[in-house]
């Protein structure tokens, strides 16, 4: 039943052409929710569809930010509410990585893909932690891991969004932020 369902929401997705625009983000977090469904033929089906989405905002603005800001932001929420295993970071970055290989922006959605799966990587690994009778030092650990990704993050965004704020105030900035 669910592999009906997620071939029918596939299917919509594609009948929308030219209007799936007007879809992004907005559709990111209920695409997500699906994809992190732990049944592989569902995620083979659905997670190629956040390939389109970058490549329809690629196309529109030039990048596509918008697409990455939402998918990390729902990621964390659903990540934090127990969805999401290895096995789905793994396959989420390999069918990802397999379709943007012939982009023209591969570069910067290798990188973006690259960024995502280590972004889940420590989210699962937090969640289990935290979850878990692990020591305090390791759970400390694994905070610290995933404010430093969440820091790097922002100094790129900052960089982005400041021209002037050059990379060695970048770096200055995460110095200071890790003591």
């Amino acid at each position: 039943m669910r592999v009906m369902m997620t071939y029918e929401l596939f299917s919509m997705w594609q009948n929308l052409g030219e209007n799936k625009i007007h879809f992004i983000p907005g559709m990111i977090g209920p695409f997500l929710g699906v994809t992190l469904v732990p049944q592989v033929e569902v995620r083979n089906i659905m997670i190629p569809i956040f390939h389109d989405m970058m490549d329809w905002e690629q196309r529109k603005n030039g990048n596509f930010k918008q697409v990455e800001a939402e998918l990390i932001d729902k990621l964390d929420s659903l990540v934090s509410e127990g969805k999401g295993d290895e096995n789905y970071r793994e396959l989420f970055s390999l069918l990802l990585l397999e379709k943007i290989e012939q982009e023209t922006w591969r570069e910067t959605g290798v990188s973006f893909v690259t960024s995502v799966t280590r972004l889940m990587e420590r989210l699962l690994d937090y969640r289990d932690c935290m979850k878990g009778d692990e020591t305090e030092n390791k759970k400390i650990g694994c905070t610290v891991n995933l404010l430093v990704r969440f820091n790097v993050a922002l100094m790129f965004f900052l960089t982005d969004f400041h021209r002037p704020f050059t990379v060695t105030n970048a770096l200055w900035y995460l110095l200071d932020h890790m003591h």
